[in-house]
């Protein structure tokens, strides 16, 4: 769903999918399904990250970066972010 004050997004990375780079500060994201996804930012660093089922987390990464689901199985996310 979108408007002009929002976009809510329904996301599924299936084991081995990765998202292309971009900010993302200032999401809230709810974590239907949890799992490990992997965060590559621009310099090459990296960064893994454990989300549990039923979390939900606020984004306030101000650097872009790409995820990549490196578990085993699927995550599924809504994701919230304000325009």
């Amino acid at each position: 769903a979108e408007n002009e004050k929002l976009l809510v997004a329904d996301v599924v990375y299936q084991p081995g999918d990765a998202g292309e780079a971009s900010s993302k500060d200032g999401l809230v994201v709810y974590h239907v399904h949890g799992g490990t996804i992997e965060r590559t930012y621009a310099d090459g660093s990296k960064k893994v990250l454990t989300y549990k089922n039923g979390e939900t987390t606020i984004i306030a990464e101000k650097r872009p970066y790409s995820t990549k689901n490196i578990g085993k199985t699927a995550i599924h996310e809504i994701v919230v972010q304000l325009k």
